[in-house]
Formats: C-alpha cells, structure tokens, sequence
C-alpha cells in the first residue's frame, strides 16, 4: 500500500472515530503544529464553518510528523472503543493517553 493511500485511510479513520466519540452531525478539525520542524503534535477541534470549537483532543510531542499522526490515530481508536462500549471517555483519558496497546 502506498504512502498516499495509507494517509488517505488513516484521516478517514480519524474521522470516523470523532464522529463515534463527539458526534455524527458534526465536523471536525485536523491539524498538526511545530515549532521545531522535530517534534510535531496533532488536535482535533470541532469545525463550525466561520469558527472552530475548542480543543477536543490532541497529542503529546512526537519526533516527526508520521508519529504524532499515528498517535492521534491511536488515541482517537481508544477512546471511539469505550464509546461503543458505553464507556466515559473522560473518566478514562489518562488511562487512554499513556497506553500504548492497540
């Protein structure tokens, strides 16, 4: 499978686990910041149109851009299971973000 495609799959499964955990009607925002042009990390805010929301989740620094990509990737999985588990997803956030099982 191609870069390409993997990242294609990748966004819309990060898509469709924030549509689990927040909402199907809504629309979201994915970024990715620097400072450094090392060490990147991804959030997630809800997209409203002409604004955005406030910041629904987002990941710890990691060394390149495939590996904050990966980890939000990661995170949102998690989370998106103890959604369809019936599960709080804030009760186990901690929990979530230091996991590092798949």
């Amino acid at each position: 499978m191609s870069t390409e495609t993997q990242d294609l799959a990748r966004g819309k499964r990060i898509e469709a686990n924030c549509k689990k955990i927040w909402g199907a009607n809504k629309d979201f925002d994915f970024d990715v910041e620097s400072d450094d042009y090392e060490f990147y990390f991804c959030y997630v805010r809800e997209d409203f149109g002409d604004m955005f929301g406030r910041l629904l989740a987002a990941t710890f620094s990691y060394r390149g851009l495939e590996g904050a990509w990966n980890e939000l990737d990661r995170m949102l999985r998690h989370m998106a299971r103890h959604v369809e588990q019936g599960e709080s997803t804030t009760k186990n956030i901690g929990r979530l973000a230091m996991s590092k099982k798949t």
